[in-house]
Parts: C-alpha cells; structure tokens; sequence
C-alpha cells in the first residue's frame, strides 16, 4: 500500500491519488501478460527439446494441513528449540514458526541472514533441531542443502523440503513455466532416497513436503544416485509411491518426531 505525507494543514499534494491509466497498464503488463508470454516461451522451449511428458501424478492437495502445520507440529513435539529456514521469501512461513531461537537465511527478503545458502552455510557454527529448506528449486542446489543441512543438524533432529511432488511436467521445469512450480527437487529427494545413512519420506500435503531424518534408511531405493537427473518425469509420474516414499500426514508426523519410522 501507497503511504501518504500528510502534515496539520491536510493531504500532501496527489497523496492517495488515485491509480491513473498507466498505471493500471503497467500492472497489467507487469503481473499479467510478461510472466505469461515468458512462461508460454520456456514451455514451448521445452517441448522442442523433448523434455515435455503428458503423464500427471493422480494427487489432490487438501487445503490443510500445510507445510507450517507441520513444522510448528514437529516444533510442539520434539520441543524443538533452534529452527533454520533457507529460503524466507518475505517470512510467509518463517514469521509462523514458534521455536524460540529462529534463523532464516535469504539472499533478497525475509529472514534474518541476507545471504545464499551455500554463504550461509560456509560460516555457520550452529547446529539446529529442525531445518526447513524452501531456497532455490533446482536439483543440484537442493541436493547442496540437504548435504549442508544435515552436517548443521542437531542429533535427533529433522530436515523439511517443499515443492517436493510436482504433478505435472510443466511445474517441473527447472525454469518457473507455470503459476505452480516445484522446479525439480524431486531429483534431489530421489537421490537421496538411496543414501544408506539418511531416511526419507515425502508427505503428501502442500505440493508434497519430504522430511529427513539422519538414520538407517529404512526403505532405501536400489539405483545409482545419478539416475535422479536423468529420469524422466514420466517414470516418476509412473512410481512416485515408491521412489518418493509417500505417506499420509500422520505418518509423516510421526516418521519426524519418533525414534523409529
């Protein structure tokens, strides 16, 4: 919202002026038709490539919970007392988050470290009880955080991911192509679904949210880890149960909060 000067006399000249046509045309242009014709031109880039795939993921997102439920769930339960969260974007979720201590690292808004994850990380000394990780949605760059997030994690502790379940290909695209887009960190859940040391499961709620834990992987995947960046969405879309490790929200309640899975 606009904020106006205004002093004893009244209004400052033009203040709360109402918006004029260019105005509304810059808007448009802006929010509307410039993400819309740059999304049509990396879909269509796309498909020339052969990187496009019919096949969806059957999954319907409920309203709630969400991603914030369960954080302040997993908060609640392990009365966890220091929070990480990479990735703030004007503090959506990091203002919601109930742990006493919280640090959120941002390289544009939100938070409290203005930096990347990767700066954050080469100086950070603390460990957490509970890392949420929501930073930049391209496979290598989520598969760095989980790697980095791990070694900062609190024994016992979790790791949550967003955008973790794309349902379609085109919310996969490693460029935002789409209103709804995951990027492909999948890849990364996937990859790590193999590491013998860590145990995985993605939940299915608000776009499919994974939680790590650093333990005996109890499921673990049998392919080489780099088949993640290879596989093509319709494999996924074809075995998402399995590769993905899905469960329900009260499963995936308890796989973050108990001992065992």
């Amino acid at each position: 919202m606009k904020q106006s000067t205004r002093d004893a006399d009244g209004p400052a000249p033009g203040a709360d002026a109402p918006p004029t046509l260019g105005d509304r045309v810059e808007v448009l242009l802006h929010w509307h038709l410039v993400p819309r014709v740059v999304h049509a031109v990396r879909r269509l880039k796309n498909r020339l490539q052969g990187n496009h795939s019919r096949a969806t993921i059957p999954v319907q997102w409920p309203d709630s919970p969400l991603r914030i439920d369960l954080l302040n769930e997993i908060v609640a339960r392990r009365n966890v007392q220091s929070y990480l969260e990479i990735g703030c974007r004007d503090d959506d979720c990091f203002s919601q988050i109930q742990a006493p201590h919280r640090v959120g690292v941002d390289p544009v808004s939100g938070g409290t470290v203005r930096a990347t994850s990767d700066e954050f990380f080469a100086n950070n000394t603390e460990r957490f009880d509970l890392i949420f990780v929501d930073g930049l949605h391209l496979y290598e760059q989520v598969l760095e955080d989980i790697r980095n997030s791990l070694a900062a994690l609190q024994p016992g502790g979790a790791i949550v991911l967003h955008d973790c379940l794309p349902t379609n290909c085109v919310a996969q695209y490693r460029q935002q192509s789409s209103r709804e887009w995951n990027g492909d960190v999948w890849r990364a859940i996937v990859a790590a679904r193999t590491w013998p040391e860590v145990d995985t499961v993605t939940c299915l709620i608000d776009q499919g949210v994974s939680v790590i834990r650093a333990r005996t992987n109890g499921d673990p995947l049998d392919l080489p880890e780099s088949d993640a960046f290879t596989m093509p969405f319709a494999q996924l879309a074809a075995d998402y149960q399995r590769l993905m490790r899905t469960v329900d929200y009260p499963t995936g309640v308890q796989f973050a909060v108990g001992d065992g899975t």
